[in-house]
């Protein structure tokens, strides 16, 4: 079996990630960026496309050898796939859930804590070069989170996750009402509980046509007056000038986003200026340990598809 990995730079950018799982299952040729008119060629005569976030739209899906059969993603979202597209040219989609479970976890606690604590906020002074006095510095806002609410938006396995980590520091956590999944100790209220009651709200739901800008206006209206909001699941759930407008007047204490849309923003965006802000650049998922869980998952993708039993088939 033959496959092309697009984009496998993004998992392996500092030369640490070992693909010999991959390699053991496929004849692999690996690429860096690519251009999207230059896949169909890369994919010749591979039954296999692997791709890391690589935009895979209806002209380049039919324009794929006849070879290929399985466009397996490497990673969780598949929201840059057409999959009406591979549909149509009988080629199945698989993605790879769970790799980076805990590290996005980890991130969102992290991201709660240095809000409520004003960590971003000393971090930015100490970085302009301020040295003045730590009274003066301790201006910043800074605050337990034991007793505070978590609200999640979005309690799938990483959701779930985050669940835990902040019972464990004392949060009180919201989910919708709407939620399947039982999760011990959260309580379950309405969407517009949930924003009502929250000090914090984290997202944790896949971009789709109904969850784009999910976080607007009225969302944010709807948040309680000098609560958090994070982000690390996708850019796309919040419209940025909303979220800016909701920080300008004062509505919202403060938000951290991993994600971002575009990623990045451009330079301008009145967001990087912003101190109760802070941005990282969708780091969430590029722990050592889960870029390595990545490609294991991805090579057991492979294995059972050549198996005839493909498996985390999206479409």
């Amino acid at each position: 079996m033959r496959a092309v990995f697009l984009s496998a730079t993004k998992v392996d950018f500092d030369g640490a990630v070992d693909f010999s799982a991959l390699e053991a299952v496929a004849e692999l040729t690996r690429h860096g960026a690519v251009d999207p008119t230059d896949i169909p060629r890369l994919a010749a005569g591979c039954q296999v496309v692997i791709s890391k976030e690589v935009p895979l739209r209806s002209q380049t899906i039919a324009a794929l050898p006849e070879t290929v059969a399985l466009i397996c993603e490497a990673g969780t979202g598949t929201d840059n796939i057409d999959l009406a597209a591979a549909r149509e040219r009988g080629i199945l989609v698989c993605n790879a859930p769970g790799y980076s479970t805990g590290a996005v976890a980890q991130l969102t606690l992290t991201f709660v804590l240095m809000l409520f604590s004003g960590t971003h906020q000393l971090l930015r002074r100490a970085g302009q070069g301020d040295q003045s006095d730590h009274r003066v510095r301790l201006g910043s806002a800074h605050h337990e989170v034991a007793g505070r609410t978590l609200g999640l938006i979005g309690v799938g396995a990483i959701g779930g996750r985050v669940a835990e980590l902040a019972r464990a520091v004392g949060l009180r956590v919201l989910v919708p009402a709407t939620s399947r999944t039982r999760i011990a100790g959260v309580e379950r209220v309405s969407r517009e509980a949930l924003l009502a009651r929250s000090d914090v709200v984290s997202l944790h739901c896949p971009l789709t046509p109904d969850t784009r800008h999910l976080v607007d206006a009225d969302f944010l209206a709807t948040m309680r007056s000098g609560a958090f909001l994070v982000n690390t699941s996708r850019g796309g759930l919040v419209d940025h000038t909303a979220l800016t407008a909701a920080l300008e007047r004062g509505h919202l204490a403060g938000a951290a986003l991993d994600v971002q849309d575009p990623e990045p923003l451009p330079a301008d965006h009145p967001l990087w200026s912003r101190p109760d802000v802070i941005l990282t650049p969708h780091m969430g998922w590029k722990a050592h340990e889960a870029r390595s869980r990545l490609i294991e998952i991805v090579a057991d993708n492979l294995a059972s598809f050549a198996a005839g039993s493909p498996v985390h088939v999206v479409s």
